[in-house]
């Protein structure tokens, strides 16, 4: 941190932080503490604790704001669209029924089904949505519904 040198006969106040030097009559500054208050820069204008001008601060919290806001919408947009691409894909598409074999997985019965223009992950992602299937396994015996493929 630089700290701020005021010369003898030097006009105005010297000010770093809250601590500034006020010349007196007699040629000599005299230090004086403003409680809680803001520094002020060479030309008068009010700074932040850190010697930045107190309307860059502000200015660079509202560009902060601003940018966060535009990220958020865009990332609502680019998933509302995702779900409605995802919808169309599985528009006209039929449901059929899969019996579940020893070590099948979701995945695996995605990948053995082929919807036009849908990749695996789409595929297992319907699966997930039409079958009540929580986090445990696939049992043999069980059956699925899935998007009835060509």
């Amino acid at each position: 941190m630089e700290t701020a040198k005021i010369y003898a006969g030097q006009a105005g106040y010297g000010c770093e932080g809250s601590l500034a030097l006020k010349p007196q009559a007699n040629g000599r500054p005299r230090l004086v503490v403003h409680e809680g208050g803001r520094g002020v820069d060479e030309r008068g204008r009010g700074t932040t604790g850190h010697g930045l001008p107190l309307m860059a601060s502000v200015s660079f919290f509202a560009v902060a704001v601003a940018v966060g806001m535009l990220l958020f919408v865009g990332g609502v947009l680019v998933q509302e669209r995702r779900q409605a691409a995802f919808e169309s894909t599985f528009a006209d598409v039929s449901p059929a029924s899969v019996t579940v074999q020893e070590g099948d997985s979701v995945w695996g019965i995605a990948s053995r089904i082929d919807v036009d223009g849908a990749d695996t992950a789409a595929v297992s992602r319907w699966i997930d949505a039409h079958n009540d299937l929580g986090a445990g396994p696939l049992q043999p015996g069980q059956s699925l519904v899935v998007p009835q493929g060509r």
